[in-house]
């Protein structure tokens, strides 16, 4: 048996390039690699025979530098529509095509009519779920604009529709799934959590006495960055200290960063999130939608106690109380609750943190490998 994967991310950067690295790593030792297609530089922990990666062409690349690149949805369309069309011309023979949602539509048709099997990454909660949660979102503060269009929506179905088995990362993306009408027969229910790197995030020795609560992953509407800052606003707990790392994805996040900065501190800090992990006292994950949600893990694996929102996929891998807490999506004054008993109780933020990281060492990517190869032989047609 042998697999091709195609994906629009360079291996190893970033939540999804890990977590497709994990898969293609995994192939590769056990001789099952066909060939990987993704975006930008080779990546050395895989053989350069065994993998083609592709740039996303000059003139994308200058359309970076127009007023296209705050239309985020046209822009994602654009960049997902060339690297399908580059991708579907680079297949080779193989058994399984492995893709992503929204990515590779045109390349897993080349797949089928090769006579592959075709497994599809589902990425996020079904397009129509992820959809009605941004509109929502979006209507709060008065806009229209979304950060997904009808085209991206279309992309979305039509590789849903291409796919003889769609992989969902958590039991709340899967629920999703079948909300919307695909059937149960074509969603993989194992493996379905995502995995962390525990050699990577690790405990740190935390040096100060900074009630200090940490944010990581990209500023959009998506992650519930606002619900924080508004908790904040509400509590404003003396020395406490609010980092968000990552960077704002729209003009309205823009907007709302700089509306609260008149109101309460924070620091934004884009970068690796690992060192401010380290600092933290608890990571805060308030997503309206997260299929799952990688921070999670990567704090726990830190010994960092989390908070958690329940649309956030990665909340089934907290036990409540024990590793952290759960508190329903947009419910700022549950936020609140959650992050004022953590402060108030130091000894039990420490057992929740060795609890998590205890926890976290049960998503080992090596734990995952053999899970991911189990379904390439489950789906194999051999």
């Amino acid at each position: 048996m042998n697999v091709v994967v195609a994906v629009s991310r360079p291996l190893g950067s970033g939540g999804l390039g890990w977590q497709v690295y994990l898969s293609v790593r995994a192939l590769a030792r056990a001789g099952m690699l066909a060939r990987v297609v993704a975006c930008g530089a080779p990546h050395p922990g895989i053989s350069g025979d065994r993998q083609v990666a592709l740039g996303h062409g000059r003139w994308l690349r200058l359309l970076h530098h127009t007023p296209l690149r705050w239309a985020k949805a046209w822009y994602g369309w654009l960049e997902e529509e060339v690297f399908d069309r580059r991708a579907a011309a680079l297949l080779p023979d193989a058994e399984i095509f492995h893709g992503w949602a929204g990515q590779c539509g045109r390349t897993m048709k080349a797949a089928r009519r090769q006579g592959m099997k075709t497994l599809l990454e589902g990425g996020t909660t079904h397009v129509h779920w992820l959809y009605r949660e941004l509109k929502q979102e979006y209507a709060r503060y008065g806009s229209r604009v979304v950060e997904l269009n009808q085209a991206v929506i279309r992309r979305h179905l039509d590789t849903y529709d291409q796919a003889d088995l769609i992989r969902p990362s958590s039991e709340l993306a899967r629920r999703s799934f079948l909300e919307f009408g695909v059937p149960e027969s074509r969603l993989a229910r194992a493996p379905t959590h995502l995995a962390v790197d525990t050699g990577r995030f690790t405990p740190g020795e935390k040096k100060d006495d900074v009630f200090r609560v940490v944010f990581a992953g990209s500023l959009g509407l998506r992650k519930g960055f606002p619900y924080l800052l508004e908790a904040f606003r509400r509590w404003k707990p003396e020395g406490a200290e609010l980092v968000l790392v990552g960077g704002p994805t729209d003009r309205l996040s823009r907007k709302l960063l700089e509306r609260y900065r008149k109101e309460i501190p924070f620091l934004v800090k884009p970068g690796d999130p690992l060192p401010w992990y380290r600092r933290a006292s608890v990571v805060v994950l308030p997503s309206i939608e997260d299929a799952f949600g990688l921070v999670v893990l990567e704090a726990m694996a830190c010994g960092v106690p989390v908070v958690v929102s329940d649309h956030a996929g990665a909340c089934e891998c907290v036990e409540e109380g024990r590793e952290g807490f759960i508190f329903p999506a947009r419910d700022t004054d549950a936020l609140v609750e959650r992050l004022r008993q953590l402060r108030d109780h130091e000894d039990r933020r420490r057992e929740m943190g060795a609890a998590a990281r205890v926890k976290a060492l049960q998503f080992d990517q090596d734990r995952f490998a053999e899970k991911i190869l189990a379904l390439y032989r489950k789906l194999s047609p051999g």
